[in-house]
């Protein structure tokens, strides 16, 4: 709350606060003027620090689901002969800063891998099996 009371003997005309809007680049602390005029005309302000904070969540769609990969006469497979796709649907109301990563080891080995990739904050799980048939 930036008005915490403000009075006047004579009564209070009007209270503007300037700026009173925000976008995404005012994230952090801001100096905001808080301008009080009374029914005379006499003006008085004073200063006082809004802090914006960016609640909204970046949205991300995971990949399709990875399909069973065989390799016979294999113990593993390099990560790059198995792309995991890439996320789409990503946005977010104040811009991507941060880049879609995952954890995928150089090489899968045989059996099922837990690959985790996504955002800041933001991650999707997916399934890798390799089978050595």
């Amino acid at each position: 709350m930036i008005e915490n009371g403000s009075s006047d003997n004579c009564g209070i005309k009007s209270i503007i606060v300037y700026p009173s809007t925000f976008t995404c680049k005012n994230i952090g602390p801001n100096t905001v003027f808080l301008i009080a005029t009374d029914n005379n005309g006499n003006i008085g302000s004073e200063s006082a620090i809004v802090d914006v904070i960016d609640y909204q969540y970046p949205k991300i769609t995971c990949p399709a689901a990875k399909q069973n990969i065989t390799k016979p006469n294999t113990c593993s497979i390099p990560s790059n002969s198995a792309p995991l796709g890439t996320p789409t649907g990503l946005s977010d109301n104040c811009g991507i800063k941060y880049p879609v990563t995952n954890n995928a080891p150089a090489n899968y080995p045989l059996g099922l891998t837990n690959v985790i990739s996504g955002l800041f904050l933001m991650s999707m799980v997916i399934n890798l099996l390799v089978l050595n048939k």
